[in-house]
């Protein structure tokens, strides 16, 4: 479980950090009942980011310091879904669904999983 962050405040304005977890290079598979699960893959957790510095290009970049050129599609999970298949979320390029991970996050130890 990912470990529970912190909100620093200075003496302005409190920052809300939040860290992006990628899990990649297993795949997607359905298990014995039928239920979506990932298997195989690996996990990096990022530094912490300012929440309002998170934008798709700042994604994209962190995924393509794993090695990759590039990608069809990314995916984000909503844990408020009640399963895996439910949970996953296209991530597109626009802030209305930035913000959307974003506030998801608050929900989710401060991590963003990708």
């Amino acid at each position: 479980m990912p470990r529970r962050l912190n909100i620093v405040v200075d003496e302005k304005m409190a920052t809300l950090w939040v860290v992006s977890v990628f899990h990649y290079g297993g795949r997607l598979e359905r298990n014995e009942n039928n239920e979506l699960v990932y298997n195989d893959g690996y996990v990096e957790k990022f530094e912490e980011l300012n929440v309002d510095h998170v934008n798709f290009d700042v994604l994209v970049e962190l995924y393509k310091s794993l090695g990759f050129r590039g990608f069809t599609r990314l995916f984000w999970r909503d844990w408020n879904a009640v399963n895996l298949e439910l949970s996953l979320c296209w991530l597109a390029g626009d802030d209305a669904t930035i913000r959307e991970l974003c506030d998801d996050s608050s929900f989710n130890y401060l991590c963003i999983y990708l």
